[in-house]
């Protein structure tokens, strides 16, 4: 896992960015500039909720962050991206990005699971 971050307020982890770095950070400065805008909550809340609608509503149900994470997600051949934000259970709101490549990514998605947990408790 390699940690990506321009901000000491909103972290961001990334899975193998070395192939994508380039849109990888054009996305950072989206979801930067929506932080920084007025229109920051209806942005945010315009976004899927984790375990309850969009295309991650079968994937993260009953989980602990599932309430507290807004997340969009892409997908083309062998290539998955997760996007968006969360706050956690201390109140730390932060800009999540997940981009895994291969014909094998859901083997990633425990992994994707275990980390939005762990920024979610800590």
């Amino acid at each position: 896992m390699h940690i990506f971050s321009q901000s000491p307020t909103y972290p961001a982890f990334v899975q193998n960015p070395y192939p994508v770095y380039d849109k990888i950070r054009e996305g950072w400065v989206v979801l930067t500039f929506i932080v920084e805008s007025d229109w920051k909550s209806e942005i945010i809340s315009s976004l899927p909720i984790a375990g309850i609608d969009g295309t991650l509503k079968s994937m993260f149900k009953e989980k602990s962050f599932s309430n507290a994470t807004h997340l969009k997600t892409g997908r083309l051949k062998n290539v998955f991206a997760l996007s968006g934000f969360m706050k956690s259970s201390k109140g730390e709101e932060y800009i999540v990005t997940f981009v895994l490549n291969g014909p094998q990514y859901q083997s990633f998605l425990k992994f994707i699971e275990q980390s939005l947990d762990y920024l979610y408790q800590h």
